[in-house]
């Protein structure tokens, strides 16, 4: 019978034809994302404002609407979300901005206990959390590049300090930080358990062996008890007449 050959997804003209037009899409957003001047604050006032790092449909058409956008968002995120799974991600419109907006992110829930602390530590020697704090404490703590950037995307109401509230993404990404950490904890206990028992296995097969006979063998007449040495059935029986000898 002769095999069918699958077909390749990517020798498809319509899957080429996709995927050129979720490029131009993309650079479309990126462009109106980038109008603003600060892309990472666009996202986060207009898209991502529950700080979950993905958005759907309607979380995407209202934030382009929300910069004028003259075009079909809907349309738009169509052509992005090639795989309908009803999602976009920054990392999809700019992956250099995700970049930096993610790993700080992840740095802050790394580096401190909650969003009281954070503000105690970046206005250290300066007694409040303003842009020249900010940057300055960032730096001091080992955090290095894009600092008032971040500063600005922060702080979205455009105050002379930021305070625990401008710090929302802290909660979200603790939370998804230490589930994380226990899981991978949880996964490393599960390794640890299955090693110590293969090893107890293989000791026992190694204990279990009496005059090169192998415990597995059938018919042997022998029986073991886990961690014990096998002995002779006839060594822990007794004679029946036994008892009545005395």
């Amino acid at each position: 019978m002769p095999k069918i050959r699958k077909a390749n997804p990517a020798q498809d003209p319509k899957y080429q034809n996709a995927l050129k037009e979720r490029d131009r899409a993309v650079e479309t957003v990126k462009f109106a994302l980038q109008r603003t001047g600060n892309i990472i604050r666009t996202w986060v006032e207009h898209f991502d404002r529950k700080f979950e790092r993905q958005i759907d449909c309607r979380q995407f058409c209202s934030g382009l609407r929300a910069l004028k956008f003259e075009g079909d968002p809907e349309l738009l995120f169509l052509r992005i979300d090639i795989d309908r799974i009803d999602e976009v991600t920054f990392d999809q419109i700019d992956p250099d901005a995700s970049r930096i907006w993610m790993g700080f992110r992840m740095w802050s829930v790394k580096s401190f206990r909650d969003e009281k602390h954070m503000i105690s530590e970046l206005s250290r020697d300066y007694g409040l959390v303003n842009r020249e704090a900010f940057v300055s404490n960032l730096q001091r703590l080992g955090w290095n590049g894009h600092e008032a950037e971040i500063f600005v995307a922060l702080n979205l109401e455009d105050k002379q300090e930021l305070r625990s509230a401008d710090l929302r993404f802290f909660t979200v990404d603790k939370r998804k930080y230490v589930k994380a950490q226990k899981g991978m904890q949880d996964a490393l206990k599960f390794k640890v358990r299955v090693a110590k028992k293969r090893h107890l296995v293989s000791q026992a097969r190694k204990n279990f062996k009496v005059g090169g006979m192998d415990v597995k063998k059938k018919g042997s007449g022998l029986f073991c008890v886990l961690g014990a040495p096998l002995m002779p059935m006839t060594a822990c029986t007794c004679r029946r007449t036994s008892f009545f000898e005395q």
